[in-house]
């Protein structure tokens, strides 16, 4: 369904109200989990300031995705 390369857009049932993020596929590492990188800047400031979460773009954006958090393909 999903391949390397493919933009995602992508939520998480674990923090309500959550914006979808936008996440280049990089490989599958698991059965339904893919390891993929943060593709917008703005939406890595977000996540930096409203989650704490200590992204560096454009190096340090690295990122787990459940396939099932997957909303749809971007590209």
């Amino acid at each position: 369904m999903f391949r390397s390369g493919d933009i995602v857009l992508v939520d998480t049932k674990f923090i309500k109200n959550f914006k979808p993020v936008h996440v280049k596929l990089i490989k599958k590492d698991y059965e339904n989990v893919w390891v993929g990188k943060l593709v917008k800047k703005k939406e890595i400031d977000f996540l930096k300031k409203r989650y704490c979460i200590p992204y560096k773009y454009p190096n340090n954006v690295d990122t787990s995705v459940n396939e099932s958090d997957i909303i749809k393909k971007v590209n």
